[in-house]
């Protein structure tokens, strides 16, 4: 869903991860405003290398849970994150990380979350 898209319908896209993040988020922006419907599964087919990712940048959670299935084939990680806010002279965002633990171990969450605070940690350029 988009603040942009007139109709404000929730959909689902499908998008390779190449080049920077603004030709990327730019990109995305385009395929949802041509997709027309909700969910498009033909560019899911045959395919298990996912992440699904999304945000709430109109609120700030403390827990949000993704539906998931509950089967042995969902090992999608999942990654969402919410409205920043100012606390204590910092900025803040809420940002929640949802693994199959089969496949990851806590340690490489915590890694990630280590890798992404040092990236936004740094100045902007």
């Amino acid at each position: 869903m988009s603040s942009d898209d007139p109709d404000d319908l929730f959909k689902f896209i499908t998008m390779d991860l190449e080049g920077s993040l603004p030709d990327f988020a730019k990109k995305a922006k385009e395929v949802a405003a041509n997709q027309k419907q909700c969910f498009d599964y033909e560019p899911l087919i045959g395919r298990d290398d996912f992440v699904y990712i999304t945000c709430l940048p109109w609120i700030s959670f403390t827990h949000l849970s993704h539906t998931i299935t509950i089967n042995r084939n969902d090992s999608v990680p999942r990654i969402s994150w919410g409205k920043y806010f100012e606390q204590d002279g910092k900025i803040l965002m809420p940002l929640s990380v949802q693994v199959h633990h089969a496949f990851v171990d806590g340690v490489h969450v915590g890694q990630y979350f280590k890798k992404l605070q040092d990236y936004l940690n740094l100045p902007p350029v």
